[in-house]
C-alpha cells in the first residue's frame, strides 16, 4: 500500500498530491541526529562523555501532482495547507497510531515539469523530536501486528495504574512507558507534603521534589510539566512554581518487550519455570507479569528457570510478558498526606 500523510487532520491526497519520498527520506521513524556533550583532555588519554540529546527532527516530504493545471486552484490549496509556520499533527498512513507535532519550515513548488505536472517538497520540523500515541493497548484492528512489533504496548489491560490517593508514607510504585524513547511526565499532586517530598525514579536516576503544599483536591491540584518545566494549578492555570523544589522525571521505555513467554509455578514460591520461550541474564531487573501483578526478576538460574521477588500462588501455563518498568519511590522528608498523586504521559517513540 502506498504511504500518504496528513497534516492538521487533512490528507495530502485530498488536495491532489501524492507522497513520493526520496529513498533517504522514506523511513521517517528513524531517530533524529544527536548532540553529544563531550570533552577531550590534555592531562589523560581520551576524554569524557557527558551525555547526548536529540536535535530537532526534520521531515522532507516530497510529493507530486499530475494532470492538474497549476492555475486551477492546486497551488492555492497547497500554499494554504502548508503555510509557513503552521503547526499541527503530522500523521503517516502506514502508522496512523503515531503523530508528530510538526511545523512547516519551507515549501518548494518550483519544480514544475510542465503546467499540469510537477513536484512539491514540504519541509517540516518537530521541535519536540518524538512521536506520541493515544493508544493504551494493542488494538484488535488492522494495525495490531505493526503496533505489537514496534511498541511495548500490552495486549490486555495489565499496565500499572498511574493515579493514587491517600498516600501517607514512603511508597514504591511501578510506571510503564510502552514506547521506544523516554517519555516526559506531568506530575499532578494535592494534599499535605509536610516539610517536603521527593519523587525518585530508580530506573532513570531522576528526582522531582515538592515543598510547601497543603491543599488542593482531585479537581484542583498542582501540575509539574516535565516537558516544558511549567508548574501550575490544574484548573486555573495559575502559577504554582513555589511548590516545586526542583527536578523532573521521565520514564524509560519498556521496549523491547518479550510477549512470548509461557511459564508455570509448580507450587507456592518464587521460582518460575519456562514452558515456552527461554530466560537470559538480560531479564534480571525487568518485570514479569504473574498472579495479577508485575514481579521483579531477581535472578536467572538457567534458560528455563528464574526467581522473582514475591511468592506466587500455583499457576500453570500462563502467558507472561517481560518488560522494563520504572520504579518510582515517593519519600516524605517528615510526614505527608497526599490526597492525589497522578502521572500523566504519552507512550513515546522516535
Amino acid at each position: 500500500m502506498q504511504c500518504s500523510f496528513s497534516f492538521c487532520g487533512k490528507d495530502v491526497e485530498d488536495i491532489g498530491l501524492k507522497y513520493a519520498p526520496d529513498n533517504a527520506d522514506t523511513y521517517v521513524y528513524a531517530t533524529s541526529a544527536y548532540n553529544v556533550a563531550e570533552q577531550d583532555t590534555d592531562f589523560q588519554d581520551g576524554g569524557h562523555f557527558y551525555g547526548a540529546t536529540l536535535k530537532t527532527k526534520q521531515f522532507v516530504l516530497r510529493c507530486y501532482y499530475e494532470n492538474t493545471h497549476v492555475s486551477d486552484g492546486l497551488m492555492s490549496k497547497i500554499q494554504a495547507m502548508f503555510k509557513r509556520g503552521r503547526t499541527g499533527k503530522l500523521v503517516f498512513s502506514n502508522r496512523p497510531w503515531l503523530y508528530y507535532t510538526a511545523t512547516v519550515t519551507n515549501l518548494d513548488v518550483s519544480r514544475m515539469i510542465n503546467s499540469r505536472n510537477g513536484i512539491v517538497t514540504i519541509q517540516m520540523k518537530a521541535y519536540y523530536p518524538y512521536a506520541l500515541t493515544n493508544c493504551t493497548l494493542v488494538p484488535n484492528d488492522e494495525n495490531r501486528f505493526d503496533i505489537a512489533a514496534n511498541s511495548a504496548l500490552f495486549e490486555t489491560a495489565i499496565a500499572p495504574v498511574t493515579t493514587f490517593n491517600s498516600l501517607t508514607s514512603q511508597t514504591t510504585i511501578l510506571l510503564y512507558n510502552g514506547g521506544t524513547e523516554r517519555a516526559s511526565v506531568n506530575v499532578g499532586i494535592a494534599g499535605n507534603v509536610g516539610t517536603g517530598i521527593s519523587i525518585y525514579n530508580r530506573t532513570t536516576k531522576q528526582e522531582c521534589d515538592f515543598v510547601g503544599l497543603n491543599g488542593g483536591s482531585s479537581s484542583h491540584y498542582v501540575v509539574c510539566n516535565g516537558r516544558t518545566g511549567n508548574v501550575y494549578w490544574s484548573d486555573t492555570g495559575e502559577n504554582a512554581f513555589i511548590y516545586h523544589d526542583g527536578g523532573f522525571i521521565e520514564l524509560e521505555p519498556s521496549y523491547p518487550i518479550d510477549r512470548t513467554m509461557q511459564v508455570s509455578v509448580v507450587s507456592q514460591g518464587t521460582t518460575v519455570t519456562a514452558i515456552y520461550g527461554s530466560f537470559d541474564s538480560e531479564m534480571i531487573g525487568k518485570y514479569i507479569y504473574l498472579d495479577g501483578a508485575f514481579r521483579k526478576i531477581v535472578n536467572v538460574t538457567s534458560e528455563t528457570e528464574l526467581t522473582v521477588n514475591a511468592t506466587i500462588q500455583q499457576i500453570e501455563s500462563v502467558n507472561s510478558p517481560v518488560a522494563t518498568m520504572n520504579e518510582i519511590v515517593i519519600t516524605p522528608k517528615s510526614d505527608m498526606n497526599l490526597s492525589l498523586l497522578k502521572f500523566d504521559y504519552k507512550h513515546t517513540f522516535a
